[in-house]
């Protein structure tokens, strides 16, 4: 199949999958399931999935009933002596490659970028799978992680909302309610509202132009702030899954997905333009990465403080 039809019918497909989740339940790309916690990822090179795929991915886990998050490639799977079942079918997954051509006008090779579709199976598609067994994270141990990740970023939050949240870009400040002022749900106990809810600013807060400098009103136009609250929700999401901040996804995110519904909201968006989905989800998975990136230099500059105490301490 042609790259390029490869790429619009994967875009549809995902596109297909937000918009029936948010029309039969209200639960775009990631109903409830029974999985192991965290983000799709690579079984053998063990990074997760981005973008789009995390959609994706989710998809096929839920359609299936996989409790597996681990995919590769049918040749990945074999270099690790691994065997796809006969009959199984894959889940297609699209990444950027770059293709050396040359400059009509100077001559010179560069690198055009493009979308290439690939396929990859779930590790519970192999023979002789076997499932492993993950052992249960306390809430009280996952939420310090959560706690001290958020701490990580040095974003500024403040628990001045007055029973309200919001990041205010003026300040480059999130404020919360008090911590008493948090409900429970079906899904979520108030502590895992709290941090969802937190996530959701912290999408907000890294859209900054110091930080990943979104400019959404170029393509979006009218649609750009209802753009936003999707790249914000779906950043929550995903980070909440990331940390397993719930063992199942909450329907919340997509109750406050599908409220956006309206001319401006994500059916429309995506009704009009399929491809949509990849920059919103890219946005997401850039903000993400970014958060990453500003807790791996913190805990490396722990560890340079530690080694140096360590130093300090022997010397005395």
């Amino acid at each position: 199949m042609p790259q390029n039809k490869a790429q619009e019918e994967f875009c549809q497909s995902i596109a297909d999958i937000l918009v029936q989740q948010i029309l039969t339940d209200g639960r775009p790309f990631m109903s409830g399931f029974k999985g192991r916690p965290g983000l799709p990822k690579n079984a053998v090179t063990g990074k997760r999935y981005n973008g789009a795929n995390i959609f994706g991915l989710w998809g096929s886990q839920i359609e299936h009933g996989w409790e597996s998050n681990e995919f590769a490639s049918y040749k990945q799977l074999a270099s690790v002596g691994k065997q796809v079942k006969r009959g199984e079918k894959g889940t297609k997954i699209a990444y950027f490659d770059r293709l050396a051509v040359e400059d009509a006008k100077t001559g010179d090779e560069k690198l055009i970028p493009f979308l290439k579709v690939s396929t990859v199976f779930n590790l519970e598609q192999t023979e002789g799978y076997e499932p492993v067994i993950v052992p249960h994270v306390p809430l009280g141990e996952r939420m310090a992680q959560v706690e001290q990740y958020i701490a990580n970023t040095g974003a500024v939050i403040t628990q001045d909302g007055n029973g309200q949240a919001y990041y205010k870009p003026s300040t480059d400040s999130i404020h919360l309610p008090d911590d008493g002022c948090w409900l429970s749900t079906d899904t979520m106990s108030p502590i895992e509202q709290k941090y969802a809810v937190t996530f959701h600013e912290l999408g907000h807060w890294t859209g900054h132009p110091t930080r990943c400098d979104r400019n959404l009103k170029t393509r979006f136009a009218e649609r750009a702030y209802a753009t936003e609250e999707l790249i914000a929700e779906t950043y929550s999401a995903v980070a909440c899954a990331k940390f397993g901040v719930t063992r199942e996804v909450d329907p919340n995110h997509g109750r406050y997905m599908a409220s956006w519904c309206g001319p401006a909201g994500l059916i429309e968006v995506l009704k009009h333009d399929p491809k949509a989905i990849m920059p919103i989800a890219s946005a997401a998975s850039a903000a993400l990465t970014y958060t990453d990136m500003l807790n791996e230099k913190a805990e490396m500059l722990e560890m340079m403080r530690n080694a140096v105490n360590g130093q300090l301490t022997l010397r005395l």
